[in-house]
């Protein structure tokens, strides 16, 4: 056995050596159900910490809310595109059809003014858009 590994040994570590260099997929490039989910967490994280984020709920744009304190994905499906107006002016001409989608659902935890913890769920559509390369994120209202 211990022959059969120093036979092999180099080949092992070539491909660890691929994987660690980034030969390796993580399955989060691409229009998939792991970079959709990616990019929500990649978002949220944003939030949370006070920046810039697509994942800002039309209600905390209004009341002016103190970002989150915490969030949980609670499911990411497969749906029907739904791509915002602006992409969709900046991008004229671009299919609609047969691209990835997926809605993403997100417990979403504030603090109250009364220091207790609230959760909000909220709903997302990403829907993959090729002429820009990145998913788009739009809240849906339940």
């Amino acid at each position: 056995m211990q022959s059969l590994f120093k036979r092999h040994a180099h080949f092992v570590i070539a491909v660890l050596t691929l994987c660690l260099l980034g030969g390796c997929s993580t399955g989060i490039n691409g229009p998939n159900k792991a970079s959709a989910q990616a990019r929500v967490e990649a978002e949220m994280d944003k939030w949370m910490a006070g920046q810039k984020s697509e994942t800002t709920t039309l209600e905390a744009r209004i009341h002016v809310l103190e970002p989150p304190i915490s969030y949980k994905v609670r499911s990411v499906i497969p749906t029907e595109p739904d791509i915002p107006i602006e992409v969709l002016a900046d991008n004229r001409g671009m299919k609609q059809k047969g691209i990835p989608a997926f809605q993403v659902v997100v417990d979403i935890d504030f603090r109250s003014q009364a220091k207790t913890e609230i959760t909000k769920v909220v709903r997302y559509n990403l829907t993959w858009v090729d002429e820009i390369g990145d998913w788009t994120i739009k809240e849906k209202l339940f």
